[in-house]
């Protein structure tokens, strides 16, 4: 597995670079967001590990240009500012998972190698979930039908499933029409639960990410 490391501090590259290369990872480094750029467009990585404050193009923008050019590589994002607003701004441009620093070398690993188990698991196997116009065919072989809405939320949460995805991101998806009421997200997530989850109190597949949103897990 191939990681990009994109960060200006060099104790930090020293690091991620150590510590990945240790547990068998091939990396590459970029100290800025235009040099990690070329160097996504001249080669194959399986992850970047993002920090958001670059100089000459920030991790934001970054992502955001990787994402334009139906870029599909997992993307680590690092801050430091460690805000709700600041995570959600990197999960709204295509972050795929985020790490504040200071971060603890065995989280970011783990964390790491959750995220490259996605890249296996889509090489090895499709979805678990078989989407057919109103209707969802569940793992265990249940077919069970949705309303229309029930129906385009679940195919955006398929669609970008393994992803966590933000309120914000669901209702401009799902509901552009309105998009200030964040409550109807929760409310429609409850029902889709009802309806492909064994038991909804304890969700197998569409979890809830505490304080961000909503993850459908395959």
């Amino acid at each position: 597995m191939k990681i990009l490391i994109v960060d200006d501090e060099e104790s930090i590259t020293t690091l991620l670079e150590y510590n990945l290369n240790n547990q068998g990872y091939e990396t590459m480094v970029a100290h800025d967001g235009k040099e990690a750029l070329e160097l996504y467009r001249a080669n194959h990585f399986d992850l970047l590990i993002v920090d958001l404050m670059l100089p000459k193009i920030d991790g934001i923008t970054l992502t955001k240009k990787i994402r334009e050019q139906h870029g599909t590589t997992l993307i680590l994002m690092l801050t430091a500012l460690g805000t709700k607003k600041d995570v959600i701004k990197g999960l709204n441009a295509g972050a795929d998972d985020y790490l504040i620093k200071p971060f603890d070398v065995e989280e970011m690993l783990a964390r790491v190698a959750a995220l490259l188990r996605r890249v296996q698991t889509d090489i090895t196997s499709s979805s678990r979930f078989t989407v057919k116009e109103n209707f969802v065919t569940l793992p265990n072989g249940q077919t069970v039908g949705l309303t229309k809405k029930e129906s385009e939320l679940f195919n955006y949460l398929h669609t970008n499933r393994n992803q966590i995805l933000s309120r914000d991101q669901i209702m401009a998806n799902v509901w552009p029409e309105d998009s200030n009421s964040g409550r109807v997200v929760d409310i429609q997530i409850s029902h889709l639960r009802e309806k492909i989850e064994t038991d909804a109190k304890k969700p197998q597949f569409l979890k809830t990410i505490r304080g961000f949103g909503y993850r459908l897990e395959e």
